[in-house]
């Protein structure tokens, strides 16, 4: 059970998900996730410097071979260069995805889950993602809300949304922080409203 929760998806709200799901405290199932999110950010730092080291001795040889002019050489290693860079700037992307990740489980972000019953929780993203982002309808493509997006990469269907560009994987409560500016908690003060709950109503 502790492997389920701790490698399910990185957001706060599937730690969430998984202690409502297999009935462990969510304060703990939150912890495992901030350990394991901080363990895979030192992996991809230490896998990032590795890179760039190699990237370095590789640009000293294509000097030297530049200056010998072994022409055939220098342009094999810049090739081999350009594909490293690809590496490098996956590596940065990820080390940017799982920080990104990480600040849903701050401190203030467990604490805040004490001000919530596990009811309130399961009715703040129940809240169908389409209704939220006033769509006709649910299970469309979209462009992403969460990057620069010119084809519609993101797939609305119920209370989740998924980017096949980005990655993003955002409920409700997510959407409310990334897109409006929302804290975790306002965020849910706010889906919990009857002021939404009315304006859902009549849309």
């Amino acid at each position: 059970m502790e492997d389920k929760v701790k490698n399910s998806y990185i957001s706060i709200h599937d730690c969430i998900d998984k202690s409502l799901e297999f009935d462990v405290d969510i304060s703990w199932s939150i912890q495992r996730r901030e350990l394991y999110l901080m363990g895979k950010i030192a992996e991809l730092r230490l896998k990032l410097k590795g890179l760039q080291q190699t990237a370095g001795d590789l640009m000293q040889k294509r000097h030297e071979y530049a200056i010998n002019k072994d022409r055939v050489t220098a342009d094999s290693i810049t090739l081999e260069l350009h594909l490293l860079n690809i590496n490098i700037d996956r590596v940065h992307d990820d080390i940017y995805r799982f920080e990104n990740q990480l600040k849903w489980v701050s401190d203030s972000t467990k604490q805040y889950l004490k001000r919530y019953s596990r009811e309130e929780l399961e009715r703040a993203r129940s809240i169908p993602y389409y209704k939220l982002m006033r769509m006709p309808k649910d299970n469309v493509m979209i462009e992403c809300p969460f990057h620069e997006d010119t084809n519609p990469s993101f797939l609305v269907r119920g209370s989740f949304g998924y980017c096949f560009g980005c990655g993003a994987r955002e409920d409700v409560i997510a959407l409310c922080c990334r897109k409006y500016g929302h804290t975790f908690t306002s965020a849910i003060d706010f889906l919990l409203s009857e002021d939404l709950q009315m304006e859902l109503r009549h849309a």
